[in-house]
């Protein structure tokens, strides 16, 4: 029983450290996204590390990207010595953190007027019709956040068309 007090002990403060790591992850993340310049990982990195300050962990590990949709992605990992399970042949727990964060569009000339954000379902967005689709919107985006191969299904007799911006056209077609 006394076993089982410690490791819960230990797995708990793993745990604490992991939820600060999230959310300095996250802090850190939105900082640098909406810094928005070619030094936006730096501005990620210096506000992970004012922010992150748990005691007891050897240290997080934080990496930042910048992804080919637009969206910015933020890694961490941390070691936590354990204070209990050492006995069990535990000396450490690894914790692990992740987010991605995306701006929206900050201009009166673009603005989301269709957001999906299940990760996971098939056909978030779907346009059928029996002749053509043309979607006729040059200031809106559309965001579908599902990693579904059949995410965004635009059917019907012809290719689909777009009336909306050279770059929204853009990233269309490439999404085709």
């Amino acid at each position: 029983m006394v076993a089982l007090v410690e490791a819960a002990v230990d797995y708990s403060r793993a745990n604490n450290i992991r939820s600060q790591m999230q959310g300095s992850l996250d802090s850190a993340v939105l900082a640098g996204a909406r810094d928005d310049t070619a030094n936006w990982t730096q501005t990620a990195q210096n506000t992970f590390t004012a922010v992150f300050q748990p005691n007891g962990n050897s240290g997080a590990a934080p990496s930042f990207a910048l992804n080919g949709d637009g969206s910015f992605t933020g890694n961490a990992s941390a070691t936590v010595p354990t204070d209990f399970l050492g006995s069990f042949g535990i000396s450490a727990i690894n914790v692990k953190a992740a987010t991605t964060a995306m701006l929206a569009p900050t201009s009166l000339q673009s603005e989301y007027c269709l957001l999906a954000l299940n990760l996971t379902a098939a056909q978030s967005m779907k346009v059928a019709g029996n002749g053509g689709i043309t979607i006729t919107a040059p200031s809106c985006v559309m965001q579908v956040n599902s990693n579904n191969g059949d995410a965004v299904d635009l059917s019907g007799h012809e290719s689909p068309r777009t009336a909306a911006s050279p770059k929204a056209a853009e990233r269309s077609r490439a999404t085709e």
